[in-house]
C-alpha cells in the first residue's frame, strides 16, 4: 500500500469536507438537454415547498431536480409548424406546467414513478395529474399506456401539438429541424451577414 504525502491527505480532508457540506454533488440530477438552467427558472412557493418549472416536464422540487413519468414535451427552443406559421411550442410546455404550479395554492403531490426508475414521479395538483392535464392540453405526449386516452382526446381535437407539425424532441436536439425552421435559420443568417457588409467595407 503506498504512503499518502502530506499534501494528499490535505486534499482528502477538503474533498470530503466539501462533499459533507453539500458543496459538491456527485450525484446531481442531470438537465434536460436544451432546458434553461435551474438559476433561471422562476421559483413558485406553495405551503412552505418551493418549486422550479424547468422545462415542459422537469420540476425542481426543494432543491431535487425530477420528470414527470409517462410523458415528453418539446424542449426549450424548439419550434412547432401551424397554419404555415412557426410557434415556440417547446416554451409553450414550459409555461403550461408552470401555470397549473402557479394556479395551485396547495404544495405538489410527487410520488416515485411505478417504474421504480430514479427521478422519475407521478405529481398530483389539488387531486389533478399533472402530466395527464398537459396531455390533455396536448402540450405532452404519452410515451406509454397510462395517458394513452387523454392523448386520444387531444389528437381529436388537434390540440397543441396535434394541431401543429414538429419534430420529436430527441430527433430536434439530435439536430434535425422542420423545413421552416431550417429556411428561417438561413434568412437570420442571410441577414446577418448583410448588417456585416458596410462596416467590413469601411
Amino acid at each position: 500500500m503506498s504512503k499518502l504525502t502530506g499534501a494528499s491527505v490535505l486534499s482528502a480532508i477538503v474533498l470530503a469536507a466539501l462533499l459533507a457540506g453539500g458543496v459538491m454533488d456527485l450525484k446531481a440530477e442531470p438537465r434536460t438537454a436544451g432546458a434553461p438552467s435551474t438559476a433561471e427558472a422562476p421559483k413558485l412557493e406553495r405551503g412552505g415547498q418551493v418549486v422550479q418549472v424547468v422545462d415542459g416536464r422537469t420540476l425542481r422540487i426543494d432543491g431535487r431536480t425530477v420528470q414527470l413519468a409517462g410523458v415528453k414535451t418539446p424542449v426549450p427552443g424548439q419550434q412547432c409548424e401551424r397554419a404555415g406559421r412557426l410557434e415556440p411550442c417547446g416554451d409553450q410546455a414550459t409555461a403550461a406546467l408552470a401555470k397549473i404550479v402557479d394556479l395551485s395554492v396547495k404544495p405538489l403531490d410527487c410520488q416515485p414513478a411505478a417504474s421504480g426508475e430514479a427521478g422519475l414521479v407521478t405529481c398530483l395538483v389539488e387531486g389533478r395529474d399533472v402530466a395527464e392535464t398537459l396531455v390533455k392540453q396536448g402540450r405532452a405526449v404519452a410515451t406509454g399506456d397510462r395517458y394513452a386516452q387523454a392523448e386520444a382526446q387531444a389528437r381529436t381535437a388537434e390540440l397543441g401539438l396535434w394541431g401543429s407539425a414538429w419534430v420529436p424532441p430527441e430527433q430536434w436536439l439530435a439536430g434535425e429541424r422542420l423545413p421552416a425552421e431550417r429556411e428561417q435559420l438561413a434568412e437570420k443568417t442571410r441577414d446577418e451577414a448583410a448588417e456585416r457588409k458596410p462596416s467590413e467595407a469601411e
